[in-house]
Protein backbone atom coordinates (compact mmCIF):
# COMPACT_ATOMS: atom_id res chain seq x y z
CA UNK A 1 0.00 0.00 0.00
CA UNK A 2 1.38 3.49 -0.76
CA UNK A 3 0.66 6.01 1.57
CA UNK A 4 -2.23 8.22 0.78
CA UNK A 5 -3.37 5.87 -0.89
CA UNK A 6 -6.70 6.63 -0.16
CA UNK A 7 -6.97 9.41 -2.73
CA UNK A 8 -3.97 8.84 -5.10
CA UNK A 9 -4.19 6.03 -8.00
CA UNK A 10 -1.18 3.55 -7.10
CA UNK A 11 1.76 3.88 -9.17
CA UNK A 12 0.62 7.59 -10.45
CA UNK A 13 0.97 11.12 -8.97
CA UNK A 14 -2.87 12.11 -9.66
CA UNK A 15 -5.44 12.91 -6.86
CA UNK A 16 -8.50 10.80 -6.93
CA UNK A 17 -10.54 14.11 -6.00
CA UNK A 18 -13.77 12.08 -4.52
CA UNK A 19 -11.56 10.54 -1.81
CA UNK A 20 -12.16 12.26 1.56
CA UNK A 21 -8.30 13.36 2.03
CA UNK A 22 -8.57 15.24 -1.28
CA UNK A 23 -10.99 17.74 -0.10
CA UNK A 24 -10.00 20.94 0.50
CA UNK A 25 -6.11 19.51 -0.25
CA UNK A 26 -4.36 22.54 -1.64
CA UNK A 27 -0.78 21.20 -1.67
CA UNK A 28 0.82 18.23 -1.34
CA UNK A 29 4.50 17.28 -1.81
CA UNK A 30 5.27 13.34 -2.01
CA UNK A 31 9.09 14.07 -1.68
CA UNK A 32 9.56 10.42 -3.04
CA UNK A 33 11.84 11.21 -5.88
CA UNK A 34 13.64 14.19 -7.67
CA UNK A 35 10.44 15.63 -8.84
CA UNK A 36 10.67 19.13 -7.13
CA UNK A 37 6.96 20.52 -8.15
CA UNK A 38 3.93 20.08 -5.76
CA UNK A 39 1.17 17.33 -7.34
CA UNK A 40 -1.66 19.96 -6.46
CA UNK A 41 -1.41 23.05 -7.64
CA UNK A 42 2.06 22.42 -9.35
CA UNK A 43 4.27 25.02 -7.38
CA UNK A 44 7.62 24.79 -7.74
CA UNK A 45 9.76 23.83 -4.77
CA UNK A 46 13.06 25.67 -4.77
CA UNK A 47 16.17 24.15 -2.96
CA UNK A 48 18.52 25.41 -0.39
CA UNK A 49 22.11 26.33 -1.63
CA UNK A 50 22.61 22.63 0.43
CA UNK A 51 20.06 21.38 -1.10
CA UNK A 52 18.28 17.98 0.48
CA UNK A 53 18.56 14.64 -1.56
CA UNK A 54 16.49 12.08 -2.29
CA UNK A 55 18.04 8.69 -0.33
CA UNK A 56 16.69 5.97 0.31
CA UNK A 57 15.40 5.17 4.09
CA UNK A 58 13.39 2.40 5.98
CA UNK A 59 10.28 3.10 3.98
CA UNK A 60 11.75 3.50 0.69
CA UNK A 61 12.76 6.74 -0.70
CA UNK A 62 12.44 10.04 1.14
CA UNK A 63 14.17 14.04 1.01
CA UNK A 64 17.05 14.01 3.64
CA UNK A 65 17.34 16.84 5.26
CA UNK A 66 20.24 18.36 7.45
CA UNK A 67 20.12 20.71 10.24
CA UNK A 68 24.32 21.33 9.96
CA UNK A 69 23.89 21.96 6.09
CA UNK A 70 20.76 24.52 6.68
CA UNK A 71 18.76 22.49 3.60
CA UNK A 72 15.16 23.29 3.48
CA UNK A 73 12.73 23.34 0.24
CA UNK A 74 10.76 26.68 -0.24
CA UNK A 75 7.93 27.85 -2.59
CA UNK A 76 7.58 31.35 -4.07
CA UNK A 77 3.87 31.26 -3.66
CA UNK A 78 1.21 29.82 -0.64
CA UNK A 79 -2.46 28.56 -2.45
CA UNK A 80 -3.92 30.18 1.17
CA UNK A 81 -2.84 33.02 3.28
CA UNK A 82 -4.91 32.49 6.34
CA UNK A 83 -7.33 30.17 8.09
CA UNK A 84 -9.01 27.79 8.45
CA UNK A 85 -5.85 24.94 7.68
CA UNK A 86 -4.48 21.76 8.23
CA UNK A 87 -0.55 20.80 8.14
CA UNK A 88 0.59 16.89 8.06
CA UNK A 89 3.43 15.06 6.72
CA UNK A 90 5.30 11.75 7.47
CA UNK A 91 8.73 12.20 9.32
CA UNK A 92 11.66 10.15 10.35
CA UNK A 93 13.99 12.49 12.66
CA UNK A 94 17.55 10.99 13.49
CA UNK A 95 17.43 13.36 16.88
CA UNK A 96 14.63 14.56 19.00
CA UNK A 97 17.11 16.63 21.28
CA UNK A 98 16.48 19.96 19.96
CA UNK A 99 13.28 21.91 18.45
CA UNK A 100 13.09 21.47 14.72
CA UNK A 101 10.30 22.16 12.05
CA UNK A 102 9.25 19.74 9.59
CA UNK A 103 7.55 22.16 7.60
CA UNK A 104 5.98 26.07 7.55
CA UNK A 105 3.22 28.36 5.85
CA UNK A 106 5.46 32.14 6.80
CA UNK A 107 5.63 35.68 5.80
CA UNK A 108 9.03 35.58 4.28
CA UNK A 109 9.65 39.17 5.04
CA UNK A 110 9.45 39.08 8.39
CA UNK A 111 10.84 37.02 11.91
CA UNK A 112 7.53 36.58 13.28
CA UNK A 113 4.46 35.67 11.40
CA UNK A 114 3.71 31.69 10.74
CA UNK A 115 2.13 28.37 10.92
CA UNK A 116 4.71 25.43 12.01
CA UNK A 117 4.56 22.17 12.25
CA UNK A 118 7.32 20.84 14.61
CA UNK A 119 8.98 18.31 17.03
CA UNK A 120 10.15 20.23 20.12
CA UNK A 121 13.40 19.22 22.23
CA UNK A 122 11.11 17.80 24.54
CA UNK A 123 10.07 14.91 21.60
CA UNK A 124 6.58 16.00 21.54
CA UNK A 125 5.39 17.15 17.89
CA UNK A 126 4.33 21.27 18.25
CA UNK A 127 1.36 23.26 15.90
CA UNK A 128 2.74 26.94 16.03
CA UNK A 129 1.53 29.90 15.56
CA UNK A 130 3.59 33.02 15.86
CA UNK A 131 2.73 36.27 15.20
CA UNK A 132 3.85 39.87 15.94
CA UNK A 133 3.27 39.53 19.63
CA UNK A 134 4.47 36.41 20.75
CA UNK A 135 4.14 32.36 19.69
CA UNK A 136 1.70 29.48 20.91
CA UNK A 137 1.90 25.93 20.60
CA UNK A 138 -0.42 22.74 20.90
CA UNK A 139 1.50 20.30 22.10
CA UNK A 140 0.71 15.97 21.76
CA UNK A 141 0.75 14.25 25.02
CA UNK A 142 2.95 11.44 22.83
CA UNK A 143 6.47 11.84 22.38
CA UNK A 144 8.26 10.82 18.65
CA UNK A 145 10.68 8.64 19.05
CA UNK A 146 14.58 8.74 16.28
CA UNK A 147 14.93 6.84 13.31
CA UNK A 148 11.11 5.76 12.72
CA UNK A 149 8.53 6.88 10.55
CA UNK A 150 5.75 8.82 11.92
CA UNK A 151 2.79 10.95 10.80
CA UNK A 152 1.97 14.73 12.50
CA UNK A 153 -0.46 16.46 12.22
CA UNK A 154 -1.16 20.22 12.74
CA UNK A 155 -5.02 21.63 12.53
CA UNK A 156 -5.55 25.39 13.08
CA UNK A 157 -9.45 25.76 13.19
CA UNK A 158 -9.42 29.64 14.08
CA UNK A 159 -7.13 32.23 15.52
CA UNK A 160 -7.96 30.49 18.97
CA UNK A 161 -7.31 27.56 18.14
CA UNK A 162 -4.38 24.94 17.67
CA UNK A 163 -4.60 21.57 17.79
CA UNK A 164 -1.59 18.78 16.85
CA UNK A 165 -1.57 15.18 16.72
CA UNK A 166 1.28 12.59 16.73
CA UNK A 167 -0.23 9.61 14.58
CA UNK A 168 -3.23 10.61 14.73
CA UNK A 169 -3.09 10.34 18.74
CA UNK A 170 -1.96 11.87 21.36
CA UNK A 171 -4.33 15.09 20.89
CA UNK A 172 -2.81 18.46 22.27
CA UNK A 173 -4.73 21.61 22.02
CA UNK A 174 -3.98 25.47 22.96
CA UNK A 175 -6.48 28.72 23.06
CA UNK A 176 -4.42 31.40 22.70
CA UNK A 177 -5.55 33.90 20.03
CA UNK A 178 -2.49 34.85 17.19
CA UNK A 179 -2.95 36.22 13.71
CA UNK A 180 -0.48 36.32 11.32
CA UNK A 181 -0.14 37.71 8.20
CA UNK A 182 1.46 38.31 4.51
CA UNK A 183 2.07 34.52 4.51
CA UNK A 184 4.20 34.29 1.42
CA UNK A 185 5.98 30.92 1.32
CA UNK A 186 5.75 27.22 2.49
CA UNK A 187 8.86 25.73 3.93
CA UNK A 188 9.54 21.92 3.95
CA UNK A 189 12.80 21.80 6.41
CA UNK A 190 13.02 24.80 8.59
CA UNK A 191 10.79 27.97 9.55
CA UNK A 192 10.44 30.13 6.69
CA UNK A 193 10.70 33.56 8.37
CA UNK A 194 13.09 36.03 6.79
CA UNK A 195 15.89 34.22 8.59
CA UNK A 196 14.87 30.42 8.21
CA UNK A 197 15.22 28.42 11.69
CA UNK A 198 15.15 25.53 13.06
CA UNK A 199 16.42 22.60 10.16
CA UNK A 200 14.86 19.43 10.45
CA UNK A 201 17.48 16.46 10.50
CA UNK A 202 15.89 13.43 9.42
CA UNK A 203 13.88 12.45 6.48
CA UNK A 204 10.33 14.03 5.20
CA UNK A 205 7.60 12.66 2.98
CA UNK A 206 3.81 13.47 2.00
CA UNK A 207 3.84 16.90 2.89
CA UNK A 208 0.36 18.22 2.80
CA UNK A 209 -2.09 21.21 3.77
CA UNK A 210 -5.83 21.46 3.28
CA UNK A 211 -7.92 24.73 3.58
CA UNK A 212 -9.95 23.06 6.11
CA UNK A 213 -9.77 22.24 9.74
CA UNK A 214 -9.48 18.23 9.81
CA UNK A 215 -11.80 17.07 13.13
CA UNK A 216 -11.27 14.25 15.71
CA UNK A 217 -14.45 12.53 13.40
CA UNK A 218 -13.10 13.32 10.13
CA UNK A 219 -12.91 10.41 7.50
CA UNK A 220 -9.66 12.07 6.21
CA UNK A 221 -7.82 12.57 9.47
CA UNK A 222 -9.30 8.83 10.41
CA UNK A 223 -7.84 7.86 6.99
CA UNK A 224 -4.30 9.27 7.86
CA UNK A 225 -4.20 7.47 11.25
CA UNK A 226 -5.24 4.65 9.70
CA UNK A 227 -2.34 4.81 7.42
CA UNK A 228 0.54 4.75 10.51
CA UNK A 229 0.82 0.98 10.19
CA UNK A 230 0.83 1.53 6.31
CA UNK A 231 4.15 0.52 3.99
CA UNK A 232 5.76 2.08 1.04
CA UNK A 233 5.77 -0.40 -1.65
Amino acid sequence: MMRYSKFLRNGQFRLNRDAPLAQGLVFWAPLVDAFLTERVSHRVLTPSASAPVVQISGNGPAFRFTNANSSYLVTATTPLVGLPLTLNCWFYPTTVSSSRTLFSLAAGATSTDYFSLEVSNLAVVRARTGDSTTVSSAVTTTTAVVNTWQMATGVFAAANSRIAYLNGQGRGTQASSRAPVDMTRIMIGATGIATPSQFFDGYLQNVAIWNRALSDADDALESLAAQVAATVE
